[in-house]
């Protein structure tokens, strides 16, 4: 597992981060920082954590899509004032709780140049949101082997933490909204709809409106 400091200036606050499957630091360059320290991992070929001295007055996690069961699944124990999902569920490849798993080993088996560019406006929703999308500087090779390790790794598995909130993008098309909400609604967290695709980050312009949507 790879990390990057987005943002590392010693403010009080820390958000940290868990990337999409695929993903690298490209398609959230837009958003700002400013008194928020931000600290992002992606890349899940291993989950092993590197050691991180972490002294923050207020820890908040953000996770999104395959992120939401990396949180989990790596063991990072900290004390956290928020943690929220976004996209994803913690069976993350699951029929009734996440991507069926025929789906993704079909996403696997044709990844090229593509169709990971089909992937990429499937998450935006279409070609409006696409046209803004940064893309992530990563090979095919790199992501084929991130999603093989996950698909062994999460298939049938489940991982436990605790979600405070979890938000569903009513156009997600990777994520089925009903297995979002079946997911989320066993572990009794709330859960909040709302009008965005599965890459629900294209209109935000701070690190910190990923926590607000929570107020």
């Amino acid at each position: 597992m790879k990390h990057l400091w987005i943002n590392r200036q010693g403010n009080n606050e820390l958000l940290i981060f868990f990337n999409g499957g695929g993903m690298d630091a490209r398609p959230f360059g837009h958003l700002a920082a400013d008194d928020l320290d931000v600290l992002m991992f992606y890349d899940y070929r291993d989950l092993c954590l590197p050691e991180l001295k972490l002294e923050y007055t207020r820890i908040n996690v953000v996770a999104w899509s395959f992120g939401v069961w990396a949180y989990a699944a790596c063991g990072l124990e900290l004390p956290c004032s928020r943690v929220i999902a976004f996209g994803g569920t913690l069976r993350p490849i699951d029929a009734q709780e996440g991507i069926d798993p025929a789906v993704f080993m079909s996403t696997v088996d044709n990844w090229d140049e593509a169709g990971r560019t089909k992937f990429y406006r499937r998450i935006c929703g279409g070609a409006a949101g696409f046209q803004t999308f940064k893309l992530p500087a990563r090979s095919v090779e790199s992501q084929v082997e991130e999603l093989k390790v996950i698909g062994l790794a999460a298939m049938g598995t489940e991982a436990e933490t605790r979600y405070t909130r979890a938000f569903v993008g009513e156009q997600d098309r990777i994520f089925a909204v009903d297995a979002q909400l079946n997911s989320w609604s066993k572990r009794g967290v709330k859960t909040v709809i709302v009008p965005e695709a599965h890459y629900m980050f294209g209109h935000c312009h701070h690190w910190k409106e990923l926590l607000f949507h929570e107020d």
